[in-house]
């Protein structure tokens, strides 16, 4: 399964990552980042990354409290793993923490449990390499490129929209819509 990703940059420039071209960004309540599959709607799978920025006293305290769980390396970087969770609605949590740079990252991935069926625990494993190449992408920004990255992306944004703009403009011509 060969999926084509789209690079998502954070609106404050803190954090790039690559996503599958069919999932939507958006930012929940508490600068939570949300990522979820449009074109599956039959399940409710959605990736989320959190940020906290940290003090040194809390930097020190969450590296002692992350050495006791088990280690999990995640792109270029090493996670920790927490144990899943599974909801009373019987989805399961899979969570991952690190300390990046001054900053606490924690990712979920939540997903209906699945059942004992052959093709549903093949579509879990696709969906948990997809989730693997997400992670694999996954870098904070420095301060020193962080401008030129936002300039250069909201650029390329632009453009798509423009694209996007001829594209309709053109399909409704063709159709005798104006």
């Amino acid at each position: 399964m060969r999926l084509d990703f789209k690079k998502v940059i954070d609106n404050d420039g803190t954090f790039q990552v690559s996503v599958p071209l069919t999932w939507r960004y958006w930012v929940m309540e508490g600068n939570v980042h949300s990522f979820e599959d449009n074109e599956d709607t039959n399940d409710s799978d959605c990736f989320q990354i959190s940020l906290k920025l940290l003090t040194e006293k809390e930097r020190n305290k969450l590296s002692d409290a992350l050495g006791y769980l088990p280690p999990d390396k995640k792109g270029d970087f090493d996670c920790r793993s927490h144990q899943d969770e599974v909801s009373d609605e019987g989805c399961v949590i899979k969570s991952w923490s690190t300390i990046y740079s001054n900053y606490h990252v924690y990712f979920t991935y939540a997903y209906e449990k699945v059942s004992e069926e052959k093709y549903h625990k093949v579509k879990l494993e696709n969906k948990l390499k997809v989730i693997n190449d997400v992670f694999a992408s996954f870098h904070m920004l420095h301060d020193d490129e962080r401008e030129r990255i936002m300039t250069s992306y909201r650029f390329e944004m632009f453009l798509q929209g423009l694209a996007a703009t001829n594209f309709t403009k053109k399909s409704s011509r063709q159709q005798g819509i104006f």
